[in-house]
């Protein structure tokens, strides 16, 4: 099959301050209670003996009336998971929360300087949904104006059964999965869902096809699957009516609707390892 392309696209499915304090962070050890993460106050020396601001007042500020308001973050650090000695795989397990928190902090600081007060509660979801339905009524959490998290799908529908104040605003800030799919009138998503991702793809490989050439859809039947090629075929023919497309059901059956000449264009929606795995090792082989 000498001269002959093939193009994959594999889709994975499936990531303080106020103008008065500066804040810095302190993970807290396994053997506290909760195994939170909190924010440590460490206040200028003009500072110190003014009263503290507590969640819910209201200060001058540069000659505005401004309330102090708390913002729950809930990210999965996993320090529960941590020994007495932080290891590398222990890092990269909360590699995403971490990387997270800062851009948040980033922004925070950012508008900290226009004189923005603010409480940032910063809590370890731990990756685990029962207790995340315990964070759903934990104090932290319950008396913020604002609740950023947590995370993944299974997390956020957890927390929001718990979570009674329909009220505060919840917002899902890395899952592709719709808003509206979680049933949680309070919550919105800052992701692009996955319905868009496969809209777009389907869109570009479209507009990458040329006579000749061959779609193949590979559809592993696991549930990223179902969600990512819903639709793809038909948003595919819908933006180019010309195309060819074809969907299966296992490398096999791709590898026997390959075409000899001309590029084939093969799309996977599959997050599982094993199956992506498998797809490049077959088409490694046959070519």
């Amino acid at each position: 099959m000498s001269g002959n392309k093939i193009w994959v696209a594999a889709v994975v499915a499936l990531c303080l301050a106020s103008c008065t304090t500066k804040r810095s962070t302190v993970l807290r050890s396994p053997s506290s209670s909760r195994g939170e993460q909190q924010t440590a106050v460490t206040k200028p020396n003009s500072e110190k003996d003014k009263p503290a601001v507590k969640v819910g007042d209201v200060q001058d500020v540069n000659g505005h009336s401004v309330k102090n308001n708390k913002i729950a973050l809930l990210l999965p650090f996993e320090l529960n998971s941590i020994a007495k000695t932080v290891t590398t795989e222990d890092v990269e397990r909360s590699a995403l929360a971490l990387d997270f928190y800062q851009g948040f902090q980033a922004g925070l600081d950012k508008i900290a300087k226009d004189g923005m007060l603010f409480d940032l509660q910063v809590i370890d979801s731990r990756d685990n949904v029962a207790y995340n339905a315990s964070l759903g009524t934990a104090a932290t959490v319950k008396d913020a104006v604002l609740v950023v998290g947590p995370v993944y799908p299974r997390e956020i529908r957890s927390f929001a059964q718990t979570f009674a104040n329909k009220n505060v605003l919840q917002v899902s800030p890395l899952a592709a999965t719709m808003a509206s799919e979680f049933s949680v009138p309070n919550l919105v998503s800052m992701t692009p869902s996955i319905r868009t991702h496969s809209e777009t793809m389907a869109k570009y490989v479209a507009d990458q096809y040329y006579n000749g050439d061959q779609i193949l859809i590979y559809d592993a039947g696991d549930d990223e699957s179902k969600q990512f090629l819903v639709n793809f075929a038909s948003e595919v023919t819908k933006a180019n009516t010309q195309a060819k497309v074809k969907t299966v059901m296992s490398v096999n059956e791709l590898n026997n609707s390959l075409v000899q000449t001309g590029t084939n264009h093969v799309v996977s929606g599959t997050a599982n390892k094993n199956l992506v795995k498998g797809l490049l090792d077959a088409m490694d082989e046959r070519f």
